[in-house]
């Protein structure tokens, strides 16, 4: 993920101004929302997950079939 931040921040570069603050700050701005991005995608796939499974356990091919 740090390769990621400073992947971003190079080609971010352009719009750092240091009128509005260091340049440690605005780094650490971009790895905070790369951090979140990263939280926020993985609880979704697992959600998506988890109710990919609960339909497939509901609507099982082989309900009220009988082997007999």
């Amino acid at each position: 993920m740090v390769q990621e931040v400073f992947l971003e921040v190079w080609r971010l570069a352009e719009r750092y101004a240091p009128d509005r603050g260091r340049l440690r700050s605005w780094v650490l701005t971009i790895a905070h929302r790369r951090a979140v991005d990263r939280v926020r995608a993985e609880r979704s796939a697992a959600d998506r997950v988890g109710r990919a499974a609960a339909l497939e356990e509901r609507s099982s091919p082989v309900d009220g079939i009988v082997d007999g």
